[in-house]
């Protein structure tokens, strides 16, 4: 379910695609980057597992799991 994540620079936003495994909500770690804040969650038509995620990045705000478990829950919540 894996695949290479996309990056657009917008100002200080930064647009990835990426694969989310549905089951578990586990996103793809990207290089030692896996620091996001969700800003907008759209479903692809072309593909129900595949989402457009825009993320705000922060150098050590999330970098404790427990606060990405955190996030992760809130997107997981936002898709369903």
């Amino acid at each position: 379910m894996h695949q290479d994540i996309q990056e657009l620079l917008h100002g200080n936003i930064i647009v990835k695609y990426a694969k989310i495994n549905c089951l578990n909500g586990s996103l793809i770690e990207c290089g030692s980057m896996f620091t996001f804040i969700a800003a907008l969650i759209e479903k692809k038509s072309d593909s129900t597992d595949q989402l457009i995620i825009s993320t705000r990045v922060f150098n050590d705000k999330f970098s404790h799991n427990q606060d990405l478990d955190k996030q992760q829950s809130r997107i997981l919540t936002m898709i369903s």
